[in-house]
């Protein structure tokens, strides 16, 4: 995957706020290929993904200067300082259960999810509240949308 590839063709971005109050931004890539597909099922709850389902990439946060936002990396959903972080470290669950999920976003990688095809993770962000799939109806990409990170 080569995610500055991506941003460099890409027109939809969101803001993001890395945690805790460092500005950034989010963006994300359309649902093609059975990883996918599967992905999209598993987050939205079997509705079939069809033209216009995007999961998201990451987060880049970015540095301002007076003329440019700076970024040097992507934090994949979950990794320290992504929303998904801050929604673990401030939910009502146990301590236990926490840490399970902390240690999960640890090593969470595409490589991982493509090998294991566990989305339940990325479920319960979407579920309580950071959307993970969302539907968009405008061009997110200037080039021809036909493959998909994963």
């Amino acid at each position: 995957m080569d995610p500055f590839w991506y941003i460099a063709n890409c027109n939809h971005f969101e803001e993001a706020t890395i945690h805790p109050f460092t500005p950034g931004f989010t963006f994300y890539n359309r649902c093609v290929g059975d990883l996918s597909h599967e992905y999209v099922q598993y987050i939205l709850g079997g509705i079939l993904p069809q033209k216009g389902y995007y999961f998201r990439i990451g987060y880049c946060p970015i540095l301002l200067t007076s003329e440019y936002a700076l970024s040097k990396t992507i934090l994949f959903p979950g990794y320290r300082g992504t929303p998904e972080y801050s929604l673990i470290v401030q939910s009502d669950i146990s301590y236990q259960e926490k840490s399970k999920l902390l240690q999960y976003c640890d090593g969470l990688t595409i490589p991982k999810l493509n090998e294991t095809y566990d989305f339940r993770h990325m479920k319960w962000f979407h579920d309580n509240g950071i959307t993970q799939v969302k539907r968009i109806d405008t061009a997110v990409y200037f080039f021809q949308e036909e493959t998909a990170v994963f």
